[in-house]
């Protein structure tokens, strides 16, 4: 099927990209912002519907496992560490972006949706950007950082997204927005660097129908990548599949946040422009 365009396909990229990128994880786009004075809170462990759940130590009630995880990065700190206008390159605009609110999200992506609710109290900082590329404004790239107070929940958080998952081959529906879904799904859990604790890759594929009955054929690709209490998210999102835009500013994303974690100053490598 030929997807019909209207006159804002950046607009429909983006919003599609954003409301994925919420579902999977709450980082970029569509988080409710972090707290840097928030209060101590305990480790509370949740399965995939949010109820809670013991210690998965199997002490009830007994002291939390002990986080060994490392520090969550400063506001300051995640602001570096997304991509650049530099790293990728001319032809692309954009910047920061401002979070919006959560919107329901249809299938196992409302599961999922549910896990990144609960890391809500726990956020730190967080910071986003969206680059859109050339005067069609296609493909959309979004970055995303966010820190966290508590290791082990966020851990527990990239078990239980890889756990939906492993289950879920399809996204339909409707969202919050009036956007119909009609896509498959597939993941995997390669991680490319050693010095990540987890990642998580999700390419959506299918159509997507905006509140007017337009649709539009679409793949969106995502990577969720963490580091210690530190998570990090790309997206790529396209009429056409850039699986290898995905794969190279997923890289350059990865070694920015071990940069920073590591006291460097990051490279600014220059990605891949779209095929």
């Amino acid at each position: 099927m030929n997807h019909v365009r209207t006159r804002h396909p950046r607009r429909v990229l983006a919003t599609a990209g954003c409301l994925a990128l919420v579902s999977l994880l709450a980082v970029g786009c569509g988080d409710d912002g972090g707290d840097a004075d928030a209060e101590e809170t305990e480790t509370v462990y949740v399965d995939t519907e949010g109820n809670v759940i013991d210690d998965p130590s199997g002490e009830d009630g007994g002291d939390d496992v002990e986080d060994d995880s490392g520090p969550a990065l400063t506001q300051e700190q995640l602001e570096v560490v997304v991509l650049t206008p530099e790293n990728v390159g001319d032809g692309w605009t954009g910047g920061p972006v401002e979070s919006d609110e959560d919107s329901e999200a249809p299938g196992c992506f409302g599961e999922i949706e549910t896990i990144s609710d609960n890391l809500d109290p726990l956020e730190v900082a967080e910071h986003d950007v969206e680059y859109s590329y050339g005067d069609s404004g296609v493909p959309v790239i979004n970055s995303g950082a966010s820190s966290y107070q508590d290791g082990n929940a966020v851990a527990q958080a990239f078990e239980d997204l890889d756990a939906v998952l492993s289950t879920c081959t399809s996204v339909t529906g409707t969202d919050g927005e009036g956007n119909t879904w009609d896509m498959t799904v597939s993941y995997d859990d390669t991680v490319v660097s050693d010095a990540t604790d987890d990642q998580v890759n999700v390419t959506t594929s299918g159509t997507f129908t905006d509140p007017s009955g337009s649709e539009y054929d679409l793949t969106i690709h995502q990577s969720y990548v963490r580091i210690g209490k530190n998570v990090i998210t790309i997206g790529v999102t396209d009429f056409s599949d850039q699986s290898a835009l995905q794969e190279a500013y997923t890289q350059i994303a990865i070694d920015r946040l071990v940069d920073v974690i590591t006291d460097s100053e990051p490279d600014e490598t220059t990605g891949p422009q779209p095929a």
